[in-house]
């Protein structure tokens, strides 16, 4: 009996520590977004659902712009690497929102995340990705 709750224990204690380490990889690597499958997987984890409608490449800006501070700045309160990535390349992809008149707008580099936010067309507004209402 003694036996198997210790196997039970070391069992667990290695499914923790996998679990960990794969947390801290994960965070380390930042946030998958290569395939349509793991931006539409970010999508739902913020309490969204959309539809991709265009992806781009584009040069991120420099971080002397004055808009792009603003939005860089956004990006960092969502944990998002942005600024390291300023005057690289990355593909933009643009979403329509279901059941909103909100577009996602997701940046990728290097198969990951690096910005997100929603606009709004009517209103100009930039805003954070999560906290859908």
């Amino acid at each position: 009996m003694k036996k198997g709750i210790a196997v039970l224990t070391a069992v667990c204690l290695f499914l923790c520590a996998g679990v960990f380490l794969l947390l801290r990889r994960e965070q380390a690597d930042g946030i998958p977004a290569e395939t349509s499958e793991d931006r539409e997987i970010y999508l739902f984890s913020q309490g969204w659902k959309g539809r991709e409608l265009t992806a781009r490449e584009i040069t991120v800006p420099d971080t002397d712009d004055a808009v792009f501070a603003a939005y860089a700045a956004l990006q960092e309160t969502q944990g998002l690497p942005l600024s390291r990535y300023a005057g690289k390349r990355a593909v933009m992809y643009v979403y329509r929102l279901e059941q909103s008149p909100l577009y996602a707008q997701l940046l990728v580099a290097d198969g990951r995340l690096i910005g997100a936010m929603c606009t709004d067309p009517a209103a100009h507004d930039l805003l954070g990705i999560s906290g859908k209402s």
